[in-house]
């Protein structure tokens, strides 16, 4: 492909801060190196996949590591490494389901069409069409090798048609379930053993190599690998079939592509085969088996350890769990069990869908918004909750009074999560320009709406006022009804009797919704200086269980409110006595923008003494008789769209902090003398030219404001 496209080319990537000391550039981020590698004309994947033979440190997803496939593609060794997992909460799904394989009507017609261009590459020559070196000629035979691997496809799909479905015993769609031995079972009659999977394996791969080398077909052998794949785990070495279950369902209705293709490998059959890992120490042990040094795992929602180290399968000698950085009066934690009207606020599903609960929560939410400052979060148990709610909050009532939405509107604008992902980076500009609005004016913000394991759940960062209340409006508790859930709980409860110390099922099922809200709780507290409120607005946090699955950080400061008018008391007095005395950082930002003003305007040189007459003789703004700069809090006002030039100015305590800045030597306190015209208003402060900081609180100068600020 290379040579095609002309000779080869090397190149060396500058450092997106070339210009700085070597000491002083930031780590780049992937952005900064797919635009740096793009300028040079390499691509960045190829180009980071040379450059990670020569690196230290590596940042990768969880599937590069956890995934053999993808650490064989990859070419990924982690012997004598030190592996560190953020966020490691994630860890224990993604061993899973890297252990996981699901095969359905899709796959089964691109490994027939996969094997078809084989066959025409065997029986034609096609592999020398081209011309390319490293192409060899097909050997005698090779296509009826290729149609007996093509036919063993086929009736791979037609064995799985043929077995029976049955009723769930909790409900749910028809399935057939069994443990890893009952695919042996299935795989036996085709001749697919332990013995003979090597040659299939070998096969697969064959046919990727040959397709490439062909570079004609636009594609390599991608679902035949998938069943290669499938083949080493199921016949691997480190099989554990006892960990696996089996699960056959009637595939979804498919459209485009994938139905025309799925209907020309096999008419009728239409499954989907699950073999699925219950037990993700499996993944993790043939991590370590790599030869990995060490293994960290750090987040914030990994308690209780026990369990969590218990599944993962693998020891953790060393283990820590901190308290919060932060102070009680920062923070207020608080289950409500019922809402203004009295109505029990929970989301179990007979009682979500009723019109009278979700009334009850809007209701709820419209007190919220009016009597927290700023930005606040949302959090829906599910999509199909927060869609529902969101379409009964819309309608008016029978009184044609106005809707929960206008009514949320009055006082913060409402933005919801939208479903698809290139969507979500707009959604949070549009909510923080909302609540930055609210910072400098001191009214308004804005309210969105998210899901529990969401997009805007975790990895995304709203400190100070982005998040000034989290609001949790039910358990997010897995589907009851999905084939993995049932057959999870029903794995545990036969290893928890076998064997003590272990999660049952009903344990495990109550944890992965704490989980859930734990990681939807860690985005009101960001930093040592953060402060916000935690609303539980679910009657079942009244259980000991539920709370003790909070994090430890949160436990010591939960409170009951058996009525909701203790919460419109509670609220107003927690942001009373957790604003920090010192500035705001909305306060702090403008002061720094004054600042570098000031220093670039003591930097400038001196003008000659006759460009300053002829500056002086200017009618416009004489220098000499040139308006005083106004005071910080007037900066603030101004930007605010107030003036303190008229009134006395009551600020509050860390406003006052601020401006008690100490008078350079030599300044007066006293006010330039004004021209005999009345100035006009202080400008906004993009506009505002003026060098120095002043010391004054009040509308005269002199050493009154600096004493009311000591006060």
């Amino acid at each position: 492909l290379q040579r095609r496209k002309g000779p080869a080319r090397t190149a060396q990537v500058p450092h997106p801060e070339r210009s700085k000391p070597a000491a002083a550039r930031e780590l780049p981020d992937i952005e900064d190196f797919v635009q740096s590698a793009s300028s040079e004309r390499l691509c960045p994947f190829h180009f980071a996949r040379e450059l990670q033979t020569q690196s230290e440190v590596l940042f990768m997803p969880y599937n590069y590591l956890v995934d053999p496939a993808m650490r064989r593609a990859l070419n990924i060794s982690v012997a004598h490494d030190v592996l560190v997992f953020d966020e490691a909460h994630n860890v224990e799904k993604a061993c899973a389901e890297a252990a996981s394989f699901d095969l359905g009507p899709s796959d089964f017609a691109g490994a027939v069409k996969e094997i078809d261009r084989v066959i025409s590459l065997a029986s034609s020559g096609a592999a020398d069409a081209d011309g390319e070196e490293g192409c060899t000629a097909p050997e005698e035979g090779e296509a009826g090798a290729w149609l007996s691997m093509r036919q063993l496809v086929l009736d791979m799909e037609v064995a799985i048609a043929g077995l029976p479905l049955r009723p769930a015993p909790q409900g749910g769609s028809p399935r057939y379930t069994g443990d890893g031995l009952a695919l042996h079972a299935l795989l036996a009659p085709l001749n697919i053993t332990a013995e003979t999977s090597d040659a299939v394996i070998a096969m697969c791969d064959d046919a990727g190599k040959k397709l490439v080398q062909a570079a004609r077909w636009g594609s390599s052998a991608h679902h035949l690998r998938r069943f290669a794949d499938l083949l080493r785990v199921v016949f691997g070495a480190a099989s554990e079939p006892s960990t696996y279950r089996v699960c056959v369902t009637e595939a979804a209705e498919l459209s485009g592509a994938a139905g025309r293709g799925a209907a020309t490998a096999s008419k009728g059959a239409r499954r989907m085969l699950g073999y699925w890992c219950q037990d993700p120490g499996v993944g993790m042990r043939a991590l370590v088996a790599g030869g990995v040094r060490s293994v960290l795992l750090t987040s914030g929602t990994l308690s209780p350890l026990g369990s969590f180290a218990s599944e993962l399968g693998i020891p953790f000698p060393h283990r820590l769990e901190n308290p919060h950085v932060i102070r009680a009066k920062q923070i207020l934690v608080g289950v409500v069990p019922s809402g203004p009207s009295g109505v029990e606020l929970t989301s179990k599903f007979t009682h979500r869908e009723t019109p009278q609960y979700k009334a009850e929560l809007g209701n709820a939410l419209v007190n919220v918004a009016r009597l927290v400052p700023q930005g606040v979060l949302v959090f829906f148990p599910s999509m199909a909750a927060l869609s529902g709610a969101a379409e009964q909050w819309g309608k008016r009532g029978s009184d044609g009074g106005p809707t929960v939405l206008e009514r949320l509107e009055k006082h913060k604008r409402v933005i919801i999560e939208p479903r698809g992902q290139a969507e979500v980076a707009p959604v949070i500009e549009r909510f923080k320009e909302h609540v930055a609005i609210a910072e400098r004016t001191g009214v308004g913000g804005a309210v969105l709406f998210a899901v529990c394991r969401g997009r805007l759940s975790e990895g995304v960062d709203f400190s100070d006022s982005a998040c000034r209340a989290v609001v949790i409006t039910g358990l997010p508790l897995p589907p009851v009804y999905d084939p993995k859930v049932a057959l999870k709980r029903e794995y545990l409860d036969v290893c928890r009797r076998h064997s003590t110390g272990r999660l049952s099922g009903h344990e495990w099922y109550d944890q992965q919704a704490m989980r859930a809200v734990n990681q939807a709780i860690g985005r009101v507290i960001r930093h040592v200086r953060d402060y916000g409120a935690v609303l539980l607005f679910e009657s079942r946090f009244k259980l000991p269980k539920y709370r003790e699955g909070l994090s430890v950080w949160l436990r010591a400061h939960v409170r009951m409110f058996d009525q909701f008018g203790q919460v419109a008391v509670a609220l107003p007095r927690f942001y009373r006595e957790a604003t920090p005395d010192g500035p705001t950082p909305e306060q702090r930002r403008l002061a720094e923008a004054v600042a570098q003003r000031q220093s670039v305007s003591q930097a400038a040189p001196t003008a000659p003494a006759r460009q300053r007459e002829n500056l002086q003789c200017r009618p416009a703004v004489p220098v000499a008789s040139a308006p005083a700069p106004p005071p910080l809090l007037d900066v603030l006002q101004a930007a605010r769209g107030q003036t303190s030039r008229c009134a006395p100015l009551r600020a509050p305590p860390q406003q006052q902090a601020l401006a008690a800045l100490p008078t350079p030597k030599g300044e007066k306190h006293e006010q330039q003398p004004r021209q005999q015209q009345q100035p006009p208003p202080p400008p906004p402060l993009q506009t505002l030219q003026q060098p120095r900081l002043q010391q004054a609180t009040g509308c005269g100068g002199g050493p009154e404001p600096a004493k009311r600020a000591r006060t």
